[in-house]
């Protein structure tokens, strides 16, 4: 879960997110944080301001963010109609927003593995798509696709399914080990949803 919260040391009323696990429980918020300080500078990737443990406790501190594209195709004056569906200058604006920041990813040698609606979010107080830029968040199924010399690490045959079954491409739902190309598949099922209001499945 993430949870809204408010510096009480500051005089001026400063918001962010945060993500909070028990030590004791397997470790994905930790898992996650490494992941977001190795992609901090990349385009519209979330921000980090701080990580650190309070107790049993462990926590990453991100920048507040608005409502995700899911949120934002049910709301008035986003640019969807009524039954989520939006037009095709819609759909070419958001569409080189959700990839801006996936090429970023990519370039820096990593694949998100669950792209959604729900992990790209828009900007604090955004809600007219064609005017806001999206961040893509939740990095807890991120992997390294290249070594450190940038070659491609050698395919694993005893993968399992990861991501969101909506939005996952066919490659995931095969049990296949996943590459750039799966992200892209699940960026180009969001754009169809995107026109049709749905999709076939």
């Amino acid at each position: 879960e993430v949870y809204e919260v408010k510096d009480l040391f500051s005089k001026l009323d400063k918001r962010y997110a945060i993500k909070m696990e028990k030590k004791k429980e397997k470790p994905t918020v930790r898992a996650e944080s490494k992941m977001v300080k190795r992609l901090q500078g990349c385009t519209a990737i979330c921000r980090m301001i701080d990580t650190g443990t309070h107790r049993e406790h462990f926590y990453m501190v991100m920048e507040l963010l608005g409502l995700n594209l899911a949120e934002l195709r049910r709301e008035k004056g986003s640019g969807f109609s009524v039954e989520g569906r939006g037009s095709v200058e819609l759909m070419r604006t958001v569409g080189r927003g959700l990839l801006e920041p996936l090429e970023a990813m990519h370039r820096a040698g990593y694949i998100h593995r669950d792209i959604k609606p729900a992990n790209y979010v828009a900007a604090r107080g955004t809600v007219d798509c064609l005017q806001t830029k999206f961040t893509l968040v939740d990095f807890g199924l991120a992997r390294r696709f290249v070594d450190e010399e940038g070659e491609l690490l050698p395919e694993r045959h005893d993968a399992s399914f990861r991501g969101s079954t909506t939005y996952a491409s066919i490659h995931a739902h095969l049990e296949q080990d996943l590459s750039r190309r799966d992200d892209l598949w699940s960026w180009l099922y969001i754009l169809v949803e995107i026109i049709d209001g749905t999709l076939p499945w």
